[in-house]
């Protein structure tokens, strides 16, 4: 009876801790949505078995920047609202957040404005263009993506959109280095996944809690800080670079090899499986904003044309353009974090579509004997 009794105080007392842990975090919820809401959005990305930051394979997910709520959709391998589908000459679009179309619905990227030029001027989906930008890639990074997943959506034609630092991302990353002695060879990198991230993004539940609870969204933006000033006290790598590219110091040589030789390593593979490089950019880049002696990005720009065209992949810059269509008005195109609204993506694609893709798809189809 004794044992009885104790086992049933234990329980009560278990169910009553349990009835104030969940009085606790209502409670906290209410006063976190009355006093400091949070922007509810769901898991964007997961990381592939080689450490690779990719979007979600499947599913979708919203994100609010506050009173703007835009809901992602994915399709497999890691597509952002392109699902793969029989027909059409397959025209992969790779690159940042520009290319994804972060803070913009879907009939706002830059990859379905360009669908539409080209449906207009082709006919409808004789090029079908497929959406695999991320948010935070660089050119390691696309690169590494058309490598493992390249050979599923066999792209025509892959097109690159350069943004203004992805190869300050590709130094940061690690996830090529050179091998020693073998000049611009690469060596590709596992990349590990912290084991406690995995955990909690793999906990039942926890997606719909991203999506609906304040408290929680408060929790996991209060441990991406802490954990993010933990890492830059450890790294000294972090210590030199800085938090973001523009204070990477690096020997600008050194950048400029490597962005080459990840773009000969991307050329080679377009080569290889019989698909075309075309590579552009977002016109976004601003030189006033950065040393450009020595910003990884910038210097590797001012090498640009004479390098693609000594590789013989069509390229052209949009940033002379961009400028001159803005006409010093820049901030009616862009939201308040920087990207581009609607309009800097209709821009965008405009300026892509008249000074390089548009010529070259027809060139394109002239060369494969079809005809629209």
């Amino acid at each position: 009876m004794i044992k009885g009794h104790g086992d049933m105080k234990l329980a009560v007392n278990l169910l009553m801790l349990l009835i104030s842990l969940v009085i606790s975090c209502l409670f906290g919820e209410f006063i976190i949505r009355m006093v400091y809401p949070q922007n509810l959005t769901g898991q964007c990305f997961e990381y592939t078995d080689k450490g690779l930051l990719v979007n979600r394979q499947k599913g979708s997910s919203p994100l609010q920047y506050g009173k703007l709520v835009i809901r992602y959709n994915y399709y497999y391998p890691h597509l952002r609202d392109t699902p793969l589908k029989q027909g059409g000459i397959r025209v992969l679009t790779i690159g940042d957040s520009f290319t994804f179309g972060f803070m913009v619905d879907k009939s706002n990227q830059i990859t379905y404005l360009l669908q539409q030029d080209t449906d207009k001027e082709f006919g409808k989906e004789k090029f079908y263009f497929l959406n695999a930008g991320t948010s935070g890639w660089g050119t390691a990074d696309y690169t590494a993506y058309l490598e493992d997943f390249g050979e599923i959506i066999k792209p025509k034609i892959v097109l690159v959109i350069l943004n203004t630092d992805d190869i300050g991302r590709s130094v940061k990353s690690k996830l090529f280095e050179f091998m020693p002695g073998s000049g611009m060879d690469l060596k590709r990198n596992i990349l590990k996944v912290s084991y406690f991230k995995r955990f909690v993004n793999s906990i039942p539940g926890y997606e719909w809690l991203l999506e609906h609870s304040h408290l929680v969204q408060l929790f996991k933006r209060s441990w991406q800080l802490a954990t993010q000033k933990s890492t830059q006290k450890k790294s000294s790598a972090i210590r030199e670079f800085g938090p973001n590219s523009k204070e990477l110091r690096v020997p600008s040589e050194y950048s400029i090899k490597l962005g080459q030789a990840l773009f000969i390593r991307l050329d080679k593979w377009c080569r290889d499986h019989g698909a075309d490089l075309y590579i552009t950019t977002t016109g976004w880049s601003n030189e006033e904003d950065v040393d450009s002696l020595i910003e990884p990005t910038s210097v590797f720009m001012k090498a640009a044309p004479e390098f693609f065209r000594s590789i013989n992949v069509p390229y052209y810059d949009i940033f002379s353009d961009i400028q001159k269509a803005k006409n010093g008005a820049g901030k009616r195109f862009v939201f308040p974090d920087g990207h581009p609204n609607e309009a800097g993506n209709r821009l965008i694609s405009e300026e892509i579509w008249n000074n390089l893709l548009k010529d070259r798809l027809q060139a394109y189809l002239t060369a494969s004997g079809t005809h629209h």
